[in-house]
């Protein structure tokens, strides 16, 4: 709560010098509106490095596997050569079977805390290999090889829409660009813009075609 408080007084603060009272309140609901940003960009880096880590998991439970370990065994094991985002998700898991849970439990307590389509997917296999009965190791090379198949395919889809995201994101920040180069020397037309219906009438049309624009751009960089 105070770091928003804070970029909005940032903001705030900017806009005053940029443009003077109006400007300022833009600025800090600018500013206060970057805080959920930012939050869903570290969410979706945290992801990422789950994403990362699990076949590096993976391939440790079945080192452990293989050398004789129970699968309990196998996942201190595994949890002991982990690091964090994922490490704590490993941490529950064991400490749920260290208080008499089953395996199933513990492994829907390690999704639910990793939190991850790749995640769900590998305690998903985990379940059907050990129902299974059969060469669990086995089973998880092959769960290894989709994911890390998966995340090439992830990594080369980012890449390919690199150019396009980058472009959209000058062409939206471009009214941004406009305000912060003439804020300082033509506030009378800014305040024409911000002051009178036909301003405000404009500048909506232009937030409701700069959102259009973004809802279309993530629509076209969708997987599909």
């Amino acid at each position: 709560m105070r770091v928003g408080a804070a970029r909005a007084m940032a903001g705030a603060l900017a806009g005053t010098v940029l443009g003077g009272p109006v400007f300022a309140v833009l600025g800090a609901i600018a500013g206060g509106a970057a805080e959920p940003l930012l939050r869903a960009r570290s969410a979706r880096m945290r992801d990422r490095r789950v994403t990362e880590q699990l076949p590096d998991m993976m391939r440790a439970l079945t080192a452990a596997i293989r050398s004789g370990r129970s699968i309990p065994q196998a996942l201190e094991a595994a949890r002991d050569e982990a690091v964090p985002p994922l490490r704590p998700a490993l941490d529950i898991a064991v400490a749920r079977l260290s208080v008499g849970a089953t395996l199933d439990e513990a492994f829907d307590a390690f999704g639910s805390l990793a939190a991850t389509p790749d995640a769900a997917l590998v305690v998903e296999t985990l379940k059907i290999g050990r129902a299974a009965g059969g060469n669990l190791p086995l089973i998880l090379d092959v769960a290894v090889e989709s994911l890390v198949e998966r995340d090439r395919l992830a990594r080369d889809r980012a890449a390919t829409s690199a150019q396009a995201k980058m472009s959209a994101l000058v062409v939206g920040l471009m009214p941004l660009a406009f305000f912060a180069i003439v804020g300082s020397g033509a506030r009378d037309q800014l305040r024409v813009l911000v002051g009178d219906p036909i301003g405000w009438a404009l500048l909506a049309s232009g937030v409701v075609l700069e959102a259009g624009g973004a809802l279309w751009m993530r629509a076209l960089l969708r997987p599909r």
